[in-house]
């Protein structure tokens, strides 16, 4: 009777430890799949990708850039029906030049006048202006450029063009770009003849403006970009050296 009770006693004690001994090894199974679903599938995986992949850095109004030749800051978008349109006239750099006339103030509608007559009696120019076609919007953008390059750089190869992105894909091209330079403003393309030279403090102004459907500005919901191409590389590209968030 004692040899069977120790016996049973033996067998309860020896199924105990098993049992022990089984839930340990569930137990270490489940801490190392956690860890390495987390290190696995949640973190390295998504890190990876994201480092290999990487998005163009987004910048904003009033940013500056640095590349190896410039630094180009974003100092207005503007958009209306109508945008001044001053010729060229040496010694008179007009500063309402591709400004929305619906946004002006009183005192600067009334200094353009003054700036007109005194233009047109001293050059005989008559300013003119750009004219929006019914539902479509001219959008006015306007960038300050400073060279840093230790070369002397021409100013018709700062900029390639500049284009409207609205709503992540739909691209309008710039229909004009002009740079300011001494008295006046010249067409960025075909200044042939302007160079920066090399430690040249001077901050250079380039306006230019895009005609656009009046969707793109008036739907506020969707993204707003001004994509940048600098000059000197392959034309008809279509990824930007810069991208500018309006909205």
């Amino acid at each position: 009777m004692k040899k069977l009770l120790a016996l049973m006693l033996a067998a309860a004690l020896a199924l105990s430890l098993a049992a022990c001994g089984g839930g340990g090894g569930t137990e270490d199974s489940n801490t190392s799949s956690g860890g390495n679903g987390d290190a696995t599938s949640t973190d390295t995986p998504s890190g990876g990708g994201e480092d290999s992949t990487p998005e163009s850095e987004v910048f904003h109004l009033g940013d500056t850039v640095t590349t190896d030749d410039i630094e180009i800051t974003l100092i207005r978008v503007e958009s209306g029906t109508t945008l001044y349109n001053n010729v060229a006239t040496n010694n008179v750099r007009d500063e309402y030049y591709l400004r929305p006339t619906s946004l002006l103030t009183d005192e600067e509608l009334e200094a353009q006048k003054r700036q007109d007559e005194y233009i047109q009696k001293h050059y005989g120019v008559t300013p003119t202006s750009y004219e929006a076609d019914d539902g479509r919007i001219l959008v006015a953008f306007a960038f300050e450029v400073k060279s840093i390059s230790k070369t002397a750089l021409p100013i018709d190869t700062i900029l390639e063009r500049i284009d409207i992105d609205y709503n992540n894909g739909y691209i309008f091209e710039q229909s004009k770009l002009c740079a300011g330079i001494g008295g006046s403003w010249e067409d960025a393309y075909y200044a042939t003849d302007e160079k920066i030279e090399p430690l040249d403090s001077t901050v250079y102004e380039f306006r230019g403006y895009a005609d656009v459907p009046e969707e793109v500005m008036s739907n506020t919901d969707n993204s707003l970009n001004l994509n940048v191409y600098l000059n000197g590389r392959i034309q008809g590209r279509t990824t930007p050296d810069i991208i500018f968030n309006v909205r």
